[in-house]
Parts: C-alpha cells; structure tokens; sequence
C-alpha cells in the first residue's frame, strides 16, 4: 500500500539508513482532523508508544515489516505529544531524539 500526504493526511516515516533507525520528520504538524500514517519501512517490526493516549486514543501501535498505519487525530488539546519508536521489539529506540506530533487548533 503506498500512502501520500495530502492537505489532511500527514506521513511518518520510520527506515534504517546507515545502521541507525530514523523517524521522519521528527516533528509533524497537524490539526485535530487530519491522519497520520506510520508507514514502516525498516524490514523488521516496529513499536510505537504514545506517553500520551489522548493523541490517538491508545498508547501503543506495532507495525509489521512494509505495513502502513493510519490514525485519526480523533480530539486531543493543542499542543506538542512526544512518542517513542522501538525496533527489534523494544531494544533499539529509533533516533529522531524525541519524535513529536505538533497539534493546532483550527482557525476559524
């Protein structure tokens, strides 16, 4: 499945390069409303965990080898949401130092 951004659906993508897991971008931008898809393109699976469950209604989301995932920025509060990407189970942490989701409020 090949997922792409548009005005209301933003992209994450989560690879290896180099020996070293990256997220990108380490910081997305979006309002409540708009999707997120977490595409995993390292080869091996991939947990993502959300400190904050008010983001996408739950704290935690596994991603098989090649799956892409899309969650609904269903209603949280304005603000930054740090979250943290484990590889190889959870013994690898994927750098993008902290990854964050930016939410703003719609203008009206």
């Amino acid at each position: 499945m090949t997922v792409t951004a548009d005005q209301d659906r933003r992209v994450v993508a989560i690879f290896k390069d180099e020996g070293a897991y990256i997220v990108a971008p380490g910081q997305l931008i979006a309002k409540v409303g708009d999707e997120v898809c977490f595409q995993n393109l390292t080869g091996i699976s991939v947990t993502i965990r959300f400190p904050n469950k008010e983001l996408f209604e739950r704290d935690e989301l596994t991603l098989d080898p090649g799956e892409d995932k899309p969650e609904e920025l269903r209603n949280p509060q304005a603000g930054g949401y740090s979250y943290n990407v484990y590889c190889d189970g959870k013994e690898k942490e994927a750098h993008a130092s902290m990854p964050r989701v930016i939410v703003y409020r719609k203008l009206a």
